[in-house]
């Protein structure tokens, strides 16, 4: 029985933009008119998924900054911080202009390094240390989160908060920061446009999350449409 949807925001709900489709809108609230949770993961920060949700923001799940931070009606429910002394023996003795991302309390649970700012040394010590997990790289910029954290660990958190099973939930996303979700769970769809080691991994693929959404209600039945 399906009772919580989590899915990642870039490429999987929206793409190229920050307008929530109606059509997903609809969805979160058909859930919700149905008992069941929905969850946004996401590499964006909570002020960022709050502005995007708006209209739906009470009946959404924030799992923020690639799984640092989850957010549920405005209470922290879990929150995995950056020690300062990580900040300062990585990044600061360095002066490498970092943007680190904080929670309203001002904990850092997320740093962000243009790839041009980081130094051989700092990348040694980053390595050394062991202390910061690198969760997303492109070619210009890296992220760093507490280490071992990701996704899948904010899902396993939040499945434990709720006390749902994973075989009760279904989970979507494109791209690299999302394995570790999608590994976790049975029921895991990759994007039809999602990168080919998340289609490796995922049980199925679509191109819509609200239809495959709707497709599963449908087959346990009983549901309240609309």
């Amino acid at each position: 029985m399906l009772k919580l949807v989590v899915s990642d925001l870039d490429g999987t709900l929206i793409n190229g933009h920050n307008s929530l489709p109606d059509n997903v809108i609809e969805m979160i609230k058909t859930l919700r008119k149905n008992g069941i949770f929905f969850a946004v993961a996401s590499g964006r920060k909570v002020c960022e998924l709050g502005k995007i949700f708006e209209k739906v923001k009470n009946d959404v799940i924030f799992v923020a900054c690639d799984g640092t931070f989850i957010m549920y009606n405005r209470e922290v429910l879990h929150k995995e911080v950056i020690d300062k002394k990580i900040i300062d023996s990585c990044f600061k003795r360095f002066g490498i202009d970092a943007e680190y991302i904080s929670d309203s309390f001002g904990d850092t649970v997320k740093i962000v390094v243009k790839k041009s700012d980081l130094t051989v040394r700092a990348e040694e010590v980053i390595r050394i240390n062991r202390d910061l997990s690198c969760v997303y790289e492109d070619d210009d910029i890296k992220e760093y989160v507490k280490f071992g954290r990701n996704k899948g660990t904010a899902l396993k958190e939040l499945m434990r908060i709720l006390k749902i099973d994973k075989k009760d939930v279904v989970a979507f996303g494109d791209n690299i920061n999302d394995i570790e979700m999608l590994k976790l769970i049975p029921k895991s769809y990759a994007m039809e446009s999602g990168k080919p080691q998340i289609k490796r991994i995922c049980k199925y693929t679509t191109a819509d999350v609200c239809q495959s959404v709707y497709r599963i209600l449908e087959n346990q039945g009983g549901f309240i449409n609309g």
